[in-house]
């Protein structure tokens, strides 16, 4: 990547006390990309949306240069998807190719119910990953190119 480093842009689980509760994909990602001496920019969520938001964004803001490439998350719950389409604007304003890596099993359902916001979502991305065969197949009944990358694996 010629010196360049990966950002992903992380909605990983803390609860009010700033305590991690749940290992995320993305920070599977992110120790696999250093382990393997590729250098990683990280958008750490804190306790509350707003604040990670805001955190999220201004980690961008300040590294965007050093990065020609970011992971960034959808999920279906609406805060969550709120977050990515937020993301992926700055993201695409500051010429960063985008890999989306769809999670949450809710997707699939909820794109037979609203199918266009979800389709604006994936053609914003560079790539999209899914890391389930369903998740690909229901995705590929929306004409979505999306590669499977299974989750998280050394």
């Amino acid at each position: 990547m010629r010196g360049k480093k990966v950002l992903i842009a992380s909605l990983s689980s803390y609860d009010k006390s700033g305590k991690q509760f749940q290992r995320t994909a993305a920070d599977q990602l992110k120790e696999l990309f250093e382990k393997n001496n590729i250098p990683v920019i990280f958008t750490e969520h804190n306790t509350t949306r707003l604040s990670g938001l805001i955190t999220a964004i201004s980690t961008i803001l300040l590294n965007y240069r050093s990065a020609d490439i970011a992971v960034v998350p959808l999920f279906g719950t609406t805060y969550s998807f709120l977050w990515q389409k937020i993301i992926v604007w700055l993201l695409k304003r500051l010429k960063i190719k985008i890999v989306l890596i769809v999670h949450g099993g809710s997707i699939p359902q909820r794109m037979k119910n609203n199918p266009a916001k979800f389709l604006k979502a994936f053609r914003n991305a560079d790539a999209v990953i899914c890391p389930s065969p369903f998740m690909q197949v229901s995705l590929q009944q929306y004409n979505v190119p999306a590669n499977l990358i299974e989750n998280v694996l050394d």
